[in-house]
């Protein structure tokens, strides 16, 4: 069985993980108790941009090329 590596982040990277998380949590609290059509809408456009930022960040942890990126995003 071959194991996985697991990049270790500099501080300042961990620290824009940290952050972008707290703030998708945050914005999944306030999705939850929505009930505005509009800023459900714009709940979840922001929610998006910050999973692609955290998406991003990983990639780049992992040093993957496009070709990779693809395979794991599928036919999004």
């Amino acid at each position: 069985m071959q194991t996985i590596p697991i990049p270790e982040p500099d501080k300042d990277t961990e620290n824009k993980l940290v952050s972008l998380v707290d703030s998708i949590i945050g914005l999944n609290k306030k999705l939850a108790s929505e009930k505005n059509p509009n800023t459900i809408e714009m709940l979840n456009s922001r929610i998006e941009i910050i999973d692609k930022k955290i998406n991003s960040i990983v990639y780049e942890l992992y040093n993957l090329n496009s070709q990779e990126i693809v395979i794991i995003e599928g036919d999004n």
